[in-house]
């Protein structure tokens, strides 16, 4: 892919369920959330194995795992413009 632009894992093989990536960066979904919700974020990768929703198909979900351990839960998949 061309530079800054995210690998589409998912695209040379539909059947694959991990992969390592890089976080590229990361943003709050909403700058101004309510208190009542944990806070949302937008996370990017380099390279990804989740499709995006799109053409009346829903997008994957699923786990981000850090080094660590640590999970991010992933709710919507989108295609950035760009």
């Amino acid at each position: 892919p061309p530079a800054g632009e995210t690998e589409k894992l998912y695209m040379l093989d539909t059947y694959v369920f991990t992969a390592a990536a890089t976080v590229t960066s990361v943003q709050h979904a909403d700058a101004d959330p309510p208190a009542s919700s944990p806070p949302e974020h937008v996370v990017v990768l380099d390279r990804t194995i989740m499709h995006p929703q799109g053409g009346g198909q829903p997008g994957d979900v699923g786990v981000i795992r850090g080094p660590a351990g640590a999970a991010f839960v992933v709710r919507s998949v989108r295609h950035a413009p760009g």
